[in-house]
């Protein structure tokens, strides 16, 4: 139940993630991201060139800022583990774990998934990092505060 919560949050937020189908039980049923029966690649098993993938890390740093200020979520276990790579676009998977805003630990879970992607991009790209990632945090939250009028209490570090 709380995967197809988070998934339905996340994409109507405009993340790109499994389309939930239907959830009956302890049973998710989601689309199958890839092509025919072939499951899309894990982003840690795909070779692009640096341009693609500056690309796909903005693309993420996008679904990243997303997930938490118009879904309120963070992922919670974000890394090259946890996206899928289809049709040149990332895929963010394996939303279960993921957390709202209140949750104590949200803070703590959003610098990890942060410092997981910056690593990942880094090591294997030598770009990327956290303060590309919390500046687009930050820049969007304020984007968000002035259309809404209001705060959310989020500050970067």
């Amino acid at each position: 139940k709380k995967e197809f919560r988070n998934l339905t949050r996340a994409e109507e937020a405009g993340v790109r993630v499994p389309h939930p189908v239907a959830m009956r039980g302890n049973i998710l049923v989601m689309e199958l991201v890839g092509k025919g029966d072939n499951v899309a690649p894990q982003l840690r098993d795909v070779e692009m060139d640096v341009e693609v993938a500056k690309r796909v890390f903005d693309k993420l740093v996008v679904y990243i800022s997303m997930l938490y200020n118009r879904a309120g979520l963070v992922h919670a276990d974000l890394s090259e583990f946890n996206i899928l790579y289809d049709d040149g676009e990332p895929v963010i998977i394996d939303m279960g774990q993921s957390v709202t805003l209140d949750h104590p630990m949200a803070r703590r879970f959003l610098e990890r998934d942060i410092a997981n992607v910056a690593r990942f991009f880094k090591k294997k790209y030598a770009f990327g990092s956290v303060e590309d990632i919390w500046a687009r945090l930050r820049d969007d939250e304020e984007a968000d505060r002035q259309k809404r009028g209001r705060s959310n209490g989020y500050q970067d570090s």
